[in-house]
């Protein structure tokens, strides 16, 4: 079921919301590698992203014009959210991780 207007019409999401929030990627493979320009395309404010590659990380941060964190302790704890693109066998650790650093908000 798609949700729709007063008119029946669907909502245009061709932007997404102009609001100050921002987003953290952790991870830069193969999923961040796609989503991560088109939701920056879409207008979603990316501030930071995280690989253990450090070159993986830069490459896309500077795609989309975000620092590029070269650890996990240094990921700033400010972000309105967090888009774990990692590996589904890293998720538990990431998390984990994340939480440690007082780091809640992660999708």
């Amino acid at each position: 079921m798609n949700p729709t207007d007063a008119d029946g019409d669907l909502p245009d999401r061709s932007r997404l919301s102009r609001s100050a929030e921002t987003a953290v990627i952790v991870g830069a493979g193969r999923l961040a590698s796609c989503l991560v320009p088109a939701l920056h395309a879409a207008g979603l404010n990316i501030s930071q992203v995280y690989s253990p590659d450090p070159a993986q990380a830069a490459r896309l941060a500077g795609a989309v014009g975000a620092a590029a964190a070269s650890g996990i302790n240094d990921l700033q704890t400010d972000a309105d959210f967090y888009l774990l693109t990692v590996p589904d066998d890293a998720i538990a650790g990431v998390s984990s991780e994340l939480g440690r650093l007082g780091i809640s908000g992660m999708l």
